[in-house]
């Protein structure tokens, strides 16, 4: 816990908040080694292993209060915001997404939380923040990031979930666009020229290491290069390179950590305890423990101290589609499945329906319920009608939840956590 803490508090008081839409927030002041492209490679990679180690850290917690959760969204909309603005960082001899990311219109990171990628600003709009500071601080993350996807027209790696643990990559997508434009760049070939004439179902099935164009090749006419006539190539040519280890990793290293970045944002915003998400899946809970009398063996999955930093292992699951555009794929990292929860940041203290377990809850459903939550016996029925019946009204909860616990010496009552949150949510 007190390595979270220093993550965030590290993350949201030390580190600098970008102005709106600009390219460059650093002072003007620095040295030529601090604005090189070597130092901004570092800054990135430095970033994503930040993001990394404090998603393995929070492995450890089984709960967390929803203030918590809410501190890691913003701490992670931190570190996103600064990893983009330093990838856009104007340096001599930059990295190529810097300016790859400019062209055709912009591009930008995909922002959505949870299975139905709700808007990153409807979500931090509900959050549960307990220091007045980190208001601020949300006021200025989402007026960077309002900026930016207003001045770029494309968004990339927005990792759509189509299943339990299985996210979807198509084909003509902007990530995969943007994927087309950095192996044109580096000069390297989607399926190589000297390797044996394949089918399109042996293309599907076979991962085909990439290679590199010799000095004889110098533009994207000289090879095969994917594009909407080549019938050859599927969606896992594509993944294979972007979601594979190889000689893309060693011409353009930042496509991998945008890739891992924009997954670990996504995971941690909105992410669910390890036994919840179990839970929510009905699968057995107890399946990762093991019985054992040497200390040496003795493990659990998000536990310990390792001395790397945990990486994400991607792997594609196949195709499908009539053209075989559609890639599935899984994430695994921190002994778990990743995948787009719905934690308690998301979940609001005065939702009536979750705490009457009816969706679209009405008054008419809260007088007619046959029982009533009374808080560890803090309310009475009666007052937890009052309540209840409060909660449901979107624009008046506010005014009606602060006079209900101001009169009759109902104060008392916050010292109930969930009542506080009630009346935190309600805000």
């Amino acid at each position: 816990m007190e390595t979270i803490a220093f993550i965030s508090s590290v993350t949201l008081d030390s580190l600098p908040v970008p102005r709106e839409g600009a390219d460059d927030f650093w002072s003007s002041d620095l040295g030529a080694d601090e604005r090189s492209a070597e130092a901004q490679k570092k800054g990135l990679k430095a970033l994503l292993d930040l993001a990394s180690l404090y998603a393995f850290c929070w492995q450890s917690l089984e709960r967390a209060q929803r203030a918590e959760d809410s501190e890691r969204l913003l701490a992670v909309s931190q570190m996103l915001c600064v990893f983009d603005a330093l990838l856009r960082r104007p340096v001599p001899n930059g990295t190529l997404l810097a300016e790859l990311l400019k062209e055709d219109g912009g591009m930008s990171f995909h922002l959505g939380l949870c299975g139905d990628l709700r808007p990153l600003t409807q979500v931090l709009q509900r959050v549960e923040l307990l220091e007045p500071r980190w208001l601020q601080k949300r006021r200025e993350i989402l007026a960077y990031f309002t900026a930016r996807e207003s001045a770029t027209r494309h968004r990339i790696f927005d990792f759509r979930m189509v299943g339990s643990g299985t996210f979807e990559v198509r084909k003509y997508s902007s990530t995969m666009a943007l994927l087309r434009k950095v192996l044109e760049r580096k000069g390297l070939e989607l399926i190589p020229r000297d390797g044996p004439p394949v089918s399109e179902m042996e293309a599907l099935m076979e991962s085909r290491g990439p290679s590199a164009l010799g000095p004889e090749f110098q533009s994207l006419a000289d090879f095969r290069m994917a594009d909407e006539e080549d019938e050859d190539v599927d969606a896992r040519d594509f993944t294979e390179w972007l979601f594979g280890r190889g000689q893309l990793w060693e011409a353009c290293p930042e496509m991998y950590w945008c890739r891992d970045m924009a997954m670990l944002f996504k995971f941690l915003g909105t992410m669910e305890p390890r036994s919840t998400e179990l839970l929510r899946k009905r699968r057995d809970t107890n399946e990762f423990w093991r019985l054992t009398f040497d200390g040496d063996m003795a493990s659990r999955p998000g536990f310990g101290w390792r001395q790397d930093v945990p990486a994400i292992h991607w792997e594609v699951q196949g195709v499908r589609g009539a053209d075989q555009d559609i890639a599935d794929l899984t994430a695994n990292a921190f002994g778990r499945e990743l995948t787009l929860g719905e934690g308690l940041v998301v979940q609001s203290p005065a939702d009536v329906g979750k705490l009457l377990e009816r969706p679209n809850c009405t008054e008419e459903d809260v007088l007619h319920a046959a029982r009533l939550p009374t808080f560890e016996e803090t309310l009475s029925p009666d007052e937890a009608e009052a309540l209840m019946s409060f909660l449901t009204v979107p624009y008046l909860q506010l005014p009606l939840v602060l006079d209900f616990f101001a009169s009759q010496d109902r104060a008392a009552y916050l010292f109930n956590p969930e009542h506080l949150g009630q009346q935190g949510a309600g805000r």
